[in-house]
């Protein structure tokens, strides 16, 4: 786990969640399926949600703006007057109340805050929702691969990254057998082969490579990525502001991130 907590799968257990992975029965396809549905339905809901939360700031702040159009001065009733002494007296007997307006004003806050993130990825969300796709492993680098240059497809098959929580899953075997040394690599093998036996039908010269770090930094390798590249002395060059985005769009990024 992330934390550094070793936890012991049975073999019969890693075997089942491979074949999650790698399998084509019945029974694996169907299980990606409906785990791909699910995920369709939260990006579903998290869009609708950030959608009218940006219609709700969008109708706000306009209204805000007529009222500051509209304002005008009008001298406050002697009852306006009286309603705004009364509060300034029982201001010392409210902290109770300012405790739980805060708690309640700090939650809302954070929800408020994780609807302007989803509002921002909306763009982001949507295109993803398309690319959600239930095939195995393998077919999905070959099609990553395939939606590239033709020129650029054998240089990315033979650089295939491995990693994540669900590449540390180890050997495949469900006999219970003693695993050889190696095991930590038997994904890796598997993913080589079987990508090979597909590209292979129709290019037989083309290599596959698949890379993949050691269980302990397999699951956080791409944190650790991240850590190296920021502490890079040139990595304030890659730095992209908001002015520049707004004025190149998306291709900023492979402008300053080559």
């Amino acid at each position: 786990l992330p934390d550094g907590t070793l936890i012991d799968i049975p073999h019969a257990s890693r075997y089942d969640v491979a074949e999650l992975l790698f399998g084509k029965d019945d029974y694996s396809c169907r299980k990606r399926e409906e785990g791909t549905l699910r995920m369709r339905k939260k990006l579903s809901a998290i869009l609708a949600s950030a959608t009218s939360t940006g219609m709700e700031q969008t109708s706000s702040s306009s209204n805000g703006e007529s009222k500051n159009h509209a304002t005008t001065a009008v001298a406050p009733s002697p009852a306006a007057a009286s309603l705004s002494l009364a509060k300034k007296n029982q201001q010392p007997n409210s902290k109770r109340h300012k405790t739980s307006s805060s708690i309640h004003s700090s939650s809302s806050s954070k929800k408020s805050k994780r609807e302007q993130y989803h509002a921002a990825c909306i763009p982001y969300l949507s295109s993803q929702i398309g690319e959600l796709t239930s095939s195995p492993l393998p077919a999905m680098v070959c099609d990553a691969a395939f939606k590239c240059d033709r020129d650029q497809q054998a240089q990315l098959l033979g650089n295939v990254i491995l990693c994540g929580g669900g590449a540390c899953i180890g050997g495949t075997t469900s006999t219970g057998d003693t695993l050889p040394p190696d095991y930590h690599y038997a994904m890796t093998d598997r993913l080589r082969d079987e990508v090979e036996s597909i590209i292979h039908t129709h290019t037989p010269g083309w290599r596959v490579k698949v890379l993949s770090p050691n269980i302990p930094e397999r699951a956080i390798c791409s944190w650790l990525g991240g850590s190296i590249l920021g502490s890079l002395g040139t990595f304030h060059d890659m730095w992209i502001t908001r002015k520049e985005y707004e004025e190149f769009g998306p291709s900023i990024v492979n402008r300053k991130c080559p």
